[in-house]
């Protein structure tokens, strides 16, 4: 077994545009067709005698796993029992170690203070290898707001406080992420600007990787481009990217020569 996929909730307060939860206002790539699949989905939330139960199972299975994931879509984070959940979730592996890592896609829209200072307590407690993806898209408001029906609030600070909680000992790699789409591309340079320079103001390494993107084992930080679905239109997406892309190598490059990394 390869990785558990297992959604703790199904709803999800945005509406992104390129997210099939959105399809019945239209698809990414044409907006006439629309479909209601995952509208008409029951939505609801996992309890914590299923969650118990799935761990039974997988420990009556000797099961262990790569990598347990918790997406799909929908927000896990809107669990009204996020966190008490998740800390069940973290000290079952490391009573019994199901999976070798946890891994969470979030719109980081619940991240605050007080939630970042539980969240990494839990993570770190229990000694829990994390990746955990922050799908940001943008940085400016405006396009924020286009891109996933939503305001965009408090949201890149709170980014900013969660990766400041982590500590030497834990085992968190964050990624930020920015699918690469018609709304936002004249602007992923300077989306990637914003977080480098966050990154080298508090001197934490960081790598920028593209689709489908490859992790180092030393690296805890990284910026992702990628390419969005379906391909037909990611594809040309992805195309026109190419300059901007070559743009930001060039200032990786280029940091890196005067850091002596190259």
């Amino acid at each position: 077994m390869e990785s558990i996929n297992l959604c703790l909730c199904t709803a999800c307060n945005f509406r992104c545009i390129m997210c099939p939860q959105s399809y019945h206002l239209g698809h990414y790539e044409d907006k006439s067709i629309k479909t209601h699949e995952f509208e008409n989905q029951k939505k609801g939330c996992i309890s914590k005698a299923t969650l118990k139960r799935l761990f039974d199972s997988l420990s009556e299975m000797n099961a262990i796993t790569d990598s347990f994931a918790m997406q799909w879509n929908g927000e896990s984070m809107m669990h009204p029992d996020f966190t008490k959940l998740y800390k069940c979730i973290c000290q079952r592996n490391c009573r019994e170690y199901f999976f070798r890592q946890i891994i969470i896609d979030t719109n980081a829209s619940f991240f605050n203070p007080k939630f970042n200072k539980r969240f990494v307590a839990i993570t770190e407690k229990y000694q829990q290898t994390l990746i955990l993806t922050l799908s940001l898209d943008s940085v400016n408001a405006q396009t924020f707001q286009k891109i996933k029906r939503a305001g965009i609030k408090n949201i890149p600070n709170n980014c900013k406080d969660l990766m400041l909680k982590r500590t030497k000992k834990g085992n968190i790699t964050i990624i930020i992420q920015a699918l690469v789409l018609e709304e936002n591309q004249k602007e992923l340079f300077d989306f990637y600007r914003y977080w480098s320079e966050f990154f080298n103001k508090h001197n934490m390494k960081y790598n920028v990787i593209y689709s489908p993107g490859q992790r180092g084992p030393a690296i805890k930080n990284y910026i992702l481009f990628r390419k969005v679905s379906p391909d037909l239109i990611g594809g040309r997406l992805w195309e026109q990217f190419q300059p901007i892309k070559n743009k930001i190598d060039e200032m990786e490059n280029e940091f890196k020569c005067k850091r002596g990394l190259l």
